[in-house]
């Protein structure tokens, strides 16, 4: 490497390859690649020859680092065990992190209070950089700073603020024992098929970033997720608004396309029970015409079926974990089609993700099984159904005292007339909303325009 001096306010650089006693010119770039070092070093080398100095390799010849005193680290635990924490409020059995409950607190924070501790314990400074208590902090110190604020236990909050008894607190909590201990010996039955299902919060498109987009009404997507645990089968259905109606039998129609897919690829004969999971939400999942549906999954398969409702607030389901992982993938993002969300998902290669027929399934069930009397379905925790057409309820997580029969007709009857269910009804868009999403279309190009058109028309303004 030579360096031609020119009447330029630069210096030109030559750079030589020598092979057998013969230069052969190269570019810079061939350098950098054949030692493998950067540009900043190849600068710093040619500064030392400018100035006449050679170059020379030090590394490796340092003195040894200075090493950190263990004392540090054994009062720093000391030191945040005094900072008042908690779990967070959808702790789990593998997640055991602690959040401080200051909400301005920070690392920096925490290392400027560290430093007036050690000082205050050891009358010494402390000797440490803050990238080195950063670094340590971050990897040892189970830690946290944020915790999840939205969708709380109600009874939780009420406990928080002093406005529930604790003898009331200690009630809520034992039910919630009850729950996770009920759902994880299922888990751990080799006899037991457990699903669980869920629908995602509705999706809004189009999502622009400009001020009419933000003020505007948009229509949804709706997700729903079912999830086999024995063999981790994921399931993810989707709807426009306006296709269907999100309800019940929306809930039913799904959960009947997995199960119906289950009999083809796994042997039930293996499985005395399956167990579904699902949220209390009365619309979807905890009506009259699910209960009907879940009696005649029952007739069916010929199979005990649990249905387990978990404490509002206390759901822990792998579902929510499922939509919190694509709310990440779909956050700031610029949503113009439906097909944008549905594109995200399908990248994740989790899901099976498929739209279906929404199958009008209350109509048919109603007439086939008979209604629950007397029986507050809402406060409901546990149903077990036999597939002989009797169902065992109860408002705890023991097996049900109160029997009821739901068959109006013998089995056989019933199960013919399932065979053909017709579609449900479509759903319906508001007025106002469809004015609003026609006001947008001037901020999308033309052929995602034309889905909207295409879209809208056939509902009436």
């Amino acid at each position: 490497m030579d360096r031609k001096i020119t009447n330029k306010s630069f210096n030109l650089w030559n750079y030589y390859f020598v092979e057998n006693g013969l230069k052969t010119k190269v570019c810079q770039n061939f350098i950098l690649n054949l030692y493998q070092f950067s540009k900043k070093r190849l600068q710093t080398m040619r500064e030392k020859i400018r100035k006449g100095l050679v170059p020379i390799d030090n590394r490796g010849s340092h003195d040894n680092h200075k090493k950190i005193n263990i004392k540090i680290w054994v009062d720093l635990y000391e030191f945040l065990s005094n900072i008042p924490s908690k779990p967070s409020h959808y702790k789990t059995p593998k997640i055991d992190k602690l959040f401080f409950n200051e909400s301005n607190l920070c690392i920096n924070t925490i290392f400027n209070r560290f430093n007036e501790f050690y000082f205050e314990k050891n009358n010494i400074h402390l000797n440490i950089s803050y990238k080195s208590f950063y670094n340590y902090f971050k990897v040892n110190c189970n830690y946290g700073f944020k915790t999840l604020q939205i969708d709380k236990c109600n009874t939780c909050c009420k406990y928080e603020t002093k406005n529930l008894s604790l003898k009331e607190f200690e009630i809520h909590i034992q039910k919630i024992n009850e729950f996770k201990i009920l759902r994880q010996n299922l888990f751990n039955n080799n006899n037991t098929l457990c699903i669980s299902f869920d629908y995602s919060a509705n999706k809004p498109f189009p999502k622009l970033n400009c001020n009419k987009g933000f003020y505007s009404r948009a229509m949804f997507l709706y997700l729903f997720n079912v999830f086999i645990h024995k063999f981790n089968y994921n399931f993810m259905f989707h709807s426009i608004e306006g296709q269907y109606i999100k309800g019940s039998n929306s809930v039913c129609s799904y959960l009947y396309y997995v199960i119906d897919w289950l009999r083809f690829n796994i042997n039930f004969d293996n499985f005395d029970t399956l167990v579904f999971i699902s949220d209390n939400c009365g619309g979807q999942n905890k009506n009259i015409n699910f209960i009907h549906f879940c009696q005649y999954i029952s007739l069916l398969l010929d199979i005990k079926v649990i249905h387990i409702f978990p404490i509002v607030g206390h759901t822990y389901s792998i579902c929510d974990t499922h939509f919190g992982s694509i709310g990440k993938k779909c956050k700031n993002l610029i949503i113009e089609l439906p097909n944008d969300y549905l594109n995200i998902i399908k990248n994740m290669n989790k899901f099976a993700v498929i739209s279906t027929a929404v199958l009008n399934y209350d109509i048919i069930l109603n007439n086939l099984f008979n209604s629950l009397k007397n029986i507050n379905i809402s406060k409901l925790r546990r149903i077990d159904y036999s597939p002989y057409g009797r169902i065992n309820y109860s408002y705890d997580y023991n097996v049900g005292l109160n029997t009821v029969n739901l068959l109006k007709f013998n089995i056989q009857y019933i199960l013919n007339s399932l065979i053909s269910v017709p579609n449900a009804p479509k759903g319906v868009i508001n007025i106002k909303k469809i004015k609003d999403i026609y006001k947008l279309l001037d901020y999308l190009d033309d052929n995602k325009k034309q889905f909207y058109i295409n879209y809208l028309q056939s509902f009436e303004i």
